[in-house]
């Protein structure tokens, strides 16, 4: 049995956003690329929710890294417990 080529919009989406998390099969990616050239909406619907992707993914870091500093940070219990530590490890 041939595999059909051809993908409506409601699974192009789908597929979109399944490709954000798996990577899709051969077939699976030639007919979202197939799809995404000849779709305009589609195509657009995949730069935004890249867009929004890397955008959440930017934000997390930095807040990881803002939590991170605020444990870290002398006035903080968190950060006094490290630094209590770090001088204990060091006598």
């Amino acid at each position: 049995m041939k595999p059909s080529l051809h993908l409506n919009c409601k699974k192009a989406t789908e597929m979109v956003e399944k490709q954000a998390v798996v990577r899709l099969s051969f077939w699976g990616n030639l007919k979202l690329k197939l799809h995404l050239a000849i779709c305009s909406a589609c195509k657009t619907y995949h730069r935004q929710s890249l867009a929004i992707d890397q955008f959440f993914k930017e934000h997390s870091e930095s807040s990881l890294r803002e939590e991170e500093i605020k444990e870290n940070h002398p006035t903080s219990s968190t950060g006094l417990k490290n630094q209590i530590i770090n001088h204990l490890n060091n006598l």
